[in-house]
C-alpha cells in the first residue's frame, strides 16, 4: 500500500524529527464559503482551524487515497462543515456532503 503522508503518535521529539513523523502543520485557519466549491482547501495533514462563522468549511486535499489519514481540528465558535475532495465521502456520508465537526 502506498502512503504519501504517515501520522504517529508518541513521546517528545525535537521539533524536526516531529514535524517527519506527524506530517505538516497549519494553524490560524480560517473556515470559508459555504458549499464544497468554496470551503478553504487544506493543504497539511493536520490543520488547525481557529475561525470558522455560522456555515464555513474546509475541504480535504484532491489526493488523499484510502488509508491515508488527515487531522482537522475546530478551535472556532462554531461548528465547521469538512467536506471530502470532490466525488468522495467522509465516514458513511453521502458523496460530497459535508461533515460538521
Amino acid at each position: 500500500m502506498h502512503m504519501k503522508k504517515m501520522v504517529g503518535t508518541g513521546g517528545a521529539l525535537p521539533r524536526t524529527s516531529a514535524m517527519a513523523i506527524t506530517g505538516d502543520v497549519a494553524t490560524g485557519l480560517t473556515a470559508a464559503g459555504s458549499t464544497q466549491a468554496t470551503a478553504l482547501a487544506l493543504t497539511a495533514v493536520n490543520s488547525v482551524v481557529s475561525t470558522a462563522a455560522a456555515g464555513t468549511g474546509v475541504i480535504l486535499e484532491a489526493n488523499l487515497e484510502v488509508g491515508d489519514t488527515t487531522r482537522v481540528t475546530n478551535l472556532g465558535a462554531n461548528a465547521l462543515l469538512v467536506y471530502p475532495p470532490v466525488g468522495g465521502a467522509i465516514q458513511s456520508g453521502a458523496t460530497n456532503a459535508g461533515f460538521s465537526v
